[in-house]
């Protein structure tokens, strides 16, 4: 019983790995088709900035992070 309890626990997490890739696959899908209708030049700045905005905003959210730590210490 404890083997099987685990086979199917295996199968769902594998089940579930599997949907997160699939949803992961479509959605780099639907930003590529987004960037195909522009220009080469625009699609490349698009991106850039696309990139630089993530980037900030992952700086200010470990910011946020250690000012929360901080103020609890």
């Amino acid at each position: 019983m404890n083997a099987l309890k685990k086979l199917l626990g295996l199968l769902a997490g594998l089940a579930a790995l599997g949907a997160l890739l699939w949803a992961a696959w479509l959605g780099v899908g639907f930003v590529a088709s987004l960037f195909e209708g522009l220009d080469p030049q625009v699609a490349k700045v698009t991106a850039i900035a696309s990139v630089v905005v993530l980037a900030s905003s992952l700086v200010v959210a470990s910011a946020i992070r250690d000012a929360a730590r901080k103020s609890k210490a």
